[in-house]
């Protein structure tokens, strides 16, 4: 497992996903196809599954080697639910190549195909963002209740800038009123602990877009 820790939005999460369990759930999905979709099994059977390393990506339909690829890095965090609509996912990129004779990539082609098998015809990129990386340091919201607001995970900061100490003049962009002089630095194992507490609301964020120091 890799050096990074891991808290869930959603409390109910439970186990991560292992590779064995992408192996079946991917049989399974083999035999949906097979048995429901009998011309688009047809046309893939010949396509491997393969366990990739890419880390912004959860699945790879490679035509060439006829492999669709699943990047445990992030999908060993998602749902089940998730894992089986990736895998469909990709199914349905390799049969919109094999059945079409070209890629759509998510073109109507694609839609059509990914809708038909019972895949979310959307891209995938955004499961997995209630993930939190571990880090050395947290920006949060410091609410006047004394609750704190997740912003971001961040491995550095400016030597200037104390912990537990609201940064004067800081606000979120499109939340002034509510945030200025509110944001604050504090330590991974703070976080962690006010998250158990149940005193960090969290709402991932594109800090370095939003926030205005």
């Amino acid at each position: 497992m890799d050096n990074y820790a891991y808290i869930y939005t959603n409390p109910k999460t439970k186990k991560m996903i292992t590779k064995d369990t992408v192996i079946q759930t991917w049989n399974e999905c083999q035999l949906k196809l097979k048995n429901k979709f009998t011309e688009y099994h047809s046309s893939i059977k010949e396509y491997q599954l393969k366990f990739g390393k890419k880390r912004k990506a959860y699945g790879t339909c490679k035509y060439r080697t006829k492999t669709i690829e699943i990047h445990m890095y992030l999908c060993k965090h998602v749902k089940l639910e998730d894992l089986i609509d990736t895998i469909l996912h990709e199914m349905a990129h390799a049969i919109d190549m094999e059945v079409n004779g070209y890629c759509s990539k998510h073109g109507s082609n694609w839609k059509k195909i990914a809708e038909k098998i019972g895949s979310d015809p959307t891209s995938s990129s955004s499961k997995g963002n209630d993930i939190i990386k571990k880090s050395k340091y947290v920006l949060a919201i410091l609410n006047n209740d004394g609750s704190f607001e997740y912003i971001c995970s961040k491995h550095r900061k400016s030597r200037s800038i104390q912990l537990n100490t609201p940064l004067n003049g800081a606000w979120v962009v499109g939340r002034k009123k509510a945030t200025i002089s509110k944001l604050i630095y504090i330590t991974w194992s703070r976080f962690t602990e006010e998250y158990k507490s149940g005193n960090m609301n969290i709402k991932t964020m594109e800090v370095d877009k939003t926030i205005n120091l």
